[in-house]
């Protein structure tokens, strides 16, 4: 029996013009319906057809089981069908056919693969060379490394994941050791928390007592935490956290990634002797490089896996001097490690971060411990320091592991460089960066006490002290009392030497002292000076012109008019007080038109402001108090103090020393009023305007959008 049904089989079982067809195949009016659809698939082959009518009998078991009034089963032989007795179809089995070329061709290709196995000589790979290439990027690595002197800082990034560790742990467990090899010290840090964790325990591991590594380094017991070796706490945010790094060193190296104080001073990345980054990816090298490394001063070391290697050669000529890659490079350097590497004891580091503090003729001193002994006990250290006018290195050495000292005999206000080096058994190590201090004493006592009594009050000067105490002045401090009540006390506004008491008891005796104060402390009291303040009196001002303030005894004008100095008078000195032993803070020129805004008294002495800007005293009798036109204030003029921002729109006389009334000018208008004076109250009004033509114009805008919006809204609808 063919494999097809119909005549695309070859042996049609019901050709046309034929005996009828057998019973089994069914008539499509006698028949199921299933019959019929049997009729439709002549041409699908037997073993499809077979699965298209399991197919169709778990459907129409489904159906029927769902509504089984609604549907017929079609698989139930209608009416007067007879059922078929053919017997069942047999499917044809493909036998497999080996050919003696494909059998021939398979046992080649085995015994090709098998046939290297078969002796001892087989070599499953290259070995690594003992030695780098003289000049490639892995022997500048090395050497690099091995230039590192005892104490050295190294910054080593670890930037690989748990994906990459069976690799590159590897590759950072000879870097590593190299570094602790040269008693230089690794400061690990890394964006990835769970590196740390196994970076930390690699150095445990190669840090313990009785380790290959301390053995070499003749280190009776282990290696330190925070000591030999820090692990500092993880940074996070990938290129936010190199940027925290970079931008707060201190403060990211400060604590362990167990959350201990590390002890770590450095403050800048330039500090480090090397930068070491081991990388798993291409993007973290330059991270780094972009971050780090412009900043540390210095071209990068780098380390990453094999794959990555290709795509950071690149960076070879940029920010990177020296790489290794893989665990081929990593048996090289490892084979260097022992066998060129020689490890000895030798001088501690350098002392870190000196400071000092600055004392009468003497100077204490502080400094941090070196990073490395250099393999022995620090047994002392070397203080030198060298003053500018003898230019001469005076040395004062130390026995003990003590790291103060105060150095004394020194002269006050004398600069003097200093630094310190430790020493051990092998000898004396480099010294430390250089610091200056000058060494300073409070000032003496200062002088020409003088006091001017006045109703309620007491004006105060006096002169500086003869000896600075190595130390500009930087204030000065006033005390008063009557009798034996307590101590009222005042600081001058920086150095300045005169001050106005005030809120004083008139009839009473007041005592007066004032001392000086300077980086070095606060020098000795001057003698006491009595002063007893009178009803009616009024003391000459001195209070300094730049206080913005007026004097305790000088009396406002009614207004601010305008004064002109003289013309044909010499250049005016423009003083802190109303006095002509005032200190001078400027020159007024003839016919230089000022603000007048306050008077003494006596009307003696007028406080102005120039076209400058500069407040102080002038002679009453060297202006011209007379009516002046605001067009002739220069352009330049400053603007009208805020006290008195609203000039009176009405003539205000003033009294001169002569007697004669000053009138100020009528207000007539800012359209008529050009003048410099009163354009702070055009400028507040410009920017007024400004701004509700800004808010007008924004308005309109949305009001506009909103308009446009509605519009468009209605055409859809």
């Amino acid at each position: 029996m063919s494999e097809y049904y119909g005549p695309g089989s070859g042996d049609d079982p019901w050709a046309p013009g034929g005996e009828p067809p057998p019973a089994w195949a069914g008539d499509p009016s006698t028949a199921s319906p299933l019959l019929a659809l049997l009729g439709q698939m002549r041409d699908r082959p037997a073993g499809r057809l077979s699965r298209r009518l399991r197919r169709l009998r778990a459907r129409s078991d489904q159906l029927a089981r769902r509504d089984p009034s609604a549907l017929p089963n079609v698989f139930a032989p209608a009416s007067g069908a007879v059922a078929s007795s053919a017997p069942p179809r047999r499917r044809r089995r493909r036998r497999l056919r080996v050919g003696g070329e494909r059998f021939f061709l398979s046992l080649v290709l085995v015994t090709g693969m098998l046939l290297p196995f078969s002796g001892a000589q087989t070599r499953l790979g290259e070995s690594a060379p003992a030695t780098f290439d003289a000049g490639s990027a892995q022997a500048t690595l090395y050497q690099a490394l091995d230039a590192l002197s005892p104490g050295d800082a190294v910054l080593v990034g670890m930037e690989y994941g748990p994906t990459a560790a069976g690799e590159l742990d590897a590759v950072a467990g000879v870097l590593l050791r190299h570094i602790l090899l040269r008693r230089a010290v690794p400061v690990v840090v890394s964006r990835y928390p769970v590196t740390l964790l196994r970076s930390e325990q690699m150095l445990t591991q190669l840090g313990q007592a009785g380790s290959t590594l301390v053995t070499r380094l003749q280190r009776g017991g282990g290696l330190v935490p925070n000591t030999d070796w820090f692990v500092t706490r993880f940074l996070a945010g990938d290129l936010a956290g190199l940027r925290s790094l970079s931008m707060n060193l201190r403060g990211q190296l400060a604590r362990d990634l167990r959350g201990a104080p590390t002890g770590l001073t450095i403050r800048r990345l330039d500090e480090f002797a090397q930068v070491l980054v081991i990388a798993e990816r291409p993007e973290d090298l330059r991270q780094w490089a972009e971050q780090i490394a412009p900043l540390a001063g210095r071209e990068m070391l780098a380390a990453t896996g094999q794959a990555a290697a290709p795509l950071a050669r690149p960076w070879l000529r940029v920010a990177l001097s020296g790489t290794i890659s893989g665990f081929r490079d990593a048996l090289t350097y490892d084979s260097m490690l022992q066998q060129e590497l020689e490890v000895s004891v030798g001088p501690p580091s350098a002392p870190q971060h000196l400071r000092a503090v600055s004392l009468d003729q003497r100077i204490e001193l502080e400094w941090d411990r070196p990073l490395s002994d250099g393999g022995s006990a620090i047994t002392g250290y070397t203080i030198r320091h060298l003053s500018t006018p003898y230019q001469n290195w005076v040395d004062v050495p130390l026995t003990g592991g003590a790291t103060s000292h105060t150095l004394t005999g020194l002269d006050n206000g004398t600069a003097y460089d200093i630094q310190v080096r430790a020493r051990n058994a092998s000898g004396d190590g480099p010294w430390s960066k250089a610091i200056m201090e000058v060494p300073r004493t409070a000032p003496s006592q200062p002088r020409s006490l003088v006091l001017v009594a006045g109703d309620g009050g007491v004006e105060v000067s006096w002169s500086a002290p003869a000896d600075d105490g190595g130390s500009a002045l930087i204030f000065y401090r006033l005390r008063w009392r009557t009798g034996t009540q307590e101590w009222r006390s005042a600081d001058t506004a920086d150095d300045v030497t005169t001050y106005s008491v005030t809120g004083l008891t008139n009839g009473e005796v007041w005592q007066f002292q004032v001392r000086g104060i300077n980086q070095g402390g606060a020098g000795a009291w001057s003698a006491v000076a009595t002063a007893i303040p009178v009803t009616g009196v009024v003391a000459p001002a001195n209070a300094a012109a730049d206080s913005q303030q007026a004097p305790a005894v000088a009396t406002a004008t009614p207004a601010i008019f305008l004064g002109t100095v003289r013309r044909g008078a010499s250049e005016l000195s423009l003083r802190d007080g109303a006095d002509a032993a005032g200190t001078v803070l400027g020159i007024v020129n003839p016919g230089e038109n000022v603000l007048v805004l306050l008077r003494n008294a006596a009307a003696s002495w007028l406080f102005v402001q120039t076209n400058d800007g500069l407040r102080g005293w002038l002679p009453a009798t060297s202006l011209e108090l007379g009516s002046v036109d605001i067009r002739d204030v220069p352009p330049r003029a400053a603007p009208q103090p805020a006290a008195t921002a609203e000039a009176t729109p009405t003539p205000v006389a003033a009294t001169s020393p002569g007697g004669a009334a000053a009138q100020a000018p009528v207000d007539t208008g800012l359209a008529e009023r050009p003048g410099t004076i009163l354009r702070a109250a055009e400028r507040e009004s410009s920017i007024h305007i400004g701004l509700a033509l800004s808010i007008a114009i924004i308005a309109l805008g949305a009001l506009g959008n909103m308009g446009g919006a509605a519009l468009r809204r209605g055409r859809r609808d």
